[in-house]
């Protein structure tokens, strides 16, 4: 996605409307929210009463700080 003023969370971003979250391929910069622990693509999820999409990024958050918090080995449980 090329998205600059939306924050990379309205429906009119390739990624966002796809379910996914942006990443190196997207030209979005530093105004992008739409990356995993995000708590403005949570609240938008949540708004828009998205339960798959607020599920997604639930736990794509909860994947970001598990890493951050060293909790998570390679298999992906906790220990």
């Amino acid at each position: 996605c090329k998205c600059s003023k939306t924050g990379c969370l309205k429906k009119y971003c390739e990624c966002f409307k796809a379910g996914a979250l942006c990443g190196d391929q997207c030209q979005c910069g530093d105004s992008c929210r739409n990356y995993a622990g995000s708590q403005a693509l949570i609240e938008v999820c949540r708004n828009r009463k998205d339960k798959a999409g607020l599920s997604a990024a639930m736990e794509a958050a909860l994947q970001v700080w598990r890493k951050r918090d060293g909790k998570d080995d390679k298999d992906g449980k906790d220990g």
